[in-house]
């Protein structure tokens, strides 16, 4: 007798694993702040490759992301122990990630020298040098950073590390990282955060990690925003 066996085979799905390769800060190291992140991922098994990179400084707390396969960023942080991650994304649902271990040991830049102001009109914010030895100003190679229409303040935290602008179209507030290097602007992930009404201002806390927004809502009537700075988070 014979006896014929049928042999049925599915579709398998294979899951992809992005491979993140983080060149800075090494695992275990002493740092000073700001913190040089560098890092590349890629996805062997996914085609259509990376989608993102986040920066974690502790579970939960993403402080920079990049939409590209490569990041490199100076974070300022402060003086502690940190079991950070670099993650990435692809585009077909994979996530990988590594984790850094560092201890930041304190403040390595020299003292701020960058001058912004606000064009109500054009909606940016212009960026200068300052010269130590005069005071004279010129403008950075930079030149502007495009924030909402009329911005109607601006604001940097005690250190000189982040730069907040509050505009009235759309009514929001917005984050920047300031370059210690070159005075550069990178806006902070997570930002712009929204409010109601029209922002009259911005102030930060001394710590750093709160900024806080008065708003007219009506005459007379009047309220006060309070955001933490790392994502914005109202």
């Amino acid at each position: 007798m014979l006896v014929f066996g049928l042999a049925v085979f599915a579709d398998v799905a294979f899951a992809t694993t992005p491979v993140v390769k983080v060149t800075s800060p090494t695992n275990g190291s002493q740092d000073g702040s700001p913190v040089d992140f560098k890092a590349s991922a890629s996805s062997p098994d996914c085609s259509t490759g990376i989608a993102a990179m986040r920066i974690y400084t502790a579970p939960g707390n993403g402080v920079y992301t990049a939409d590209s396969s490569t990041l490199d960023v100076n974070l300022p942080m402060a003086p502690g122990t940190y079991n950070t991650v670099v993650q990435a994304w692809d585009n077909c649902g994979g996530v990988g990630k590594t984790p850094v271990n560092i201890t930041v040991t304190g403040n390595t830049l020299p003292p701020p020298r960058f001058l912004y102001s606000s064009d109500y009109a054009g909606g940016l914010i212009e960026e200068y040098d300052i010269d130590p030895g005069t005071g004279e100003i010129t403008p950075y190679s930079q030149g502007s950073v495009s924030t909402g229409s009329k911005p109607e303040a601006l604001a940097t935290d005690k250190g000189g590390f982040r730069l907040y602008a509050v505009s009235q179209s759309p009514n929001q507030v917005t984050g920047f990282f300031i370059n210690r290097d070159d005075g550069s602007l990178q806006q902070v992930p997570g930002a712009p955060g929204a409010v109601s009404g029209y922002p009259i201002n911005v102030a930060v806390h001394p710590s750093g990690d709160y900024i806080y927004v008065p708003v007219e809502v009506a005459q007379n009537d009047n309220v006060v925003y309070a955001f933490a700075y790392r994502l914005m988070d109202q």
